[in-house]
C-alpha cells in the first residue's frame, strides 16, 4: 500500500462498488504505522493469507474486518490419493519414496 484512496482514484467505478476488499501481505511482524489508517478508512474488509497475519494486522490497529483467505493450489496436482501412487508423473525425476515439500506461493521477480 502506497496511497490506497489516491490508488483507487485511478480507478473511478470503484467509487459506485458497495463494498471494497483489500488483499494484502505483509512478510513481517509488524505492521507499517502507515498503513494503518488506509486499512481502517478505505477497504470495507482486508484479506490476509494466514492467521499470523490476522494477528500481526489486528495487533497493527487494523480496525477493519480481517478475514483469512488463504493461498490457492491446484487440487488435482496437490491431491496426496493422486501424488503419493506416483510422485515423478507430477514432479519429474521424483521416486514414489521421496518425501516432498509443498510450497504455496508464485514466482516472481523481487528487488
Amino acid at each position: 500500500l502506497h496511497d490506497l484512496k489516491k490508488e483507487l482514484k485511478n480507478y473511478p467505478e470503484t467509487q459506485r462498488f458497495d463494498w471494497i476488499i483489500t488483499r494484502s501481505m505483509f512478510e513481517t511482524s509488524a505492521l507499517p504505522k502507515v498503513w494503518k489508517k488506509d486499512l481502517n478508512d478505505v477497504p470495507n474488509e482486508v484479506w490476509v493469507p494466514s492467521h499470523f497475519l490476522k494477528k500481526v494486522y489486528e495487533e497493527g490497529g487494523v480496525t477493519t474486518q480481517v478475514t483469512v483467505m488463504g493461498e490457492g493450489f491446484n487440487t488435482l496436482q496437490m491431491d496426496p490419493s493422486v501424488v503419493v501412487p506416483n510422485r515423478g508423473k507430477f514432479f519429474p525425476g521424483c521416486r514414489d519414496d521421496d518425501y516432498v515439500f509443498l510450497t504455496v506461493s508464485k514466482s516472481e521477480e523481487r528487488k
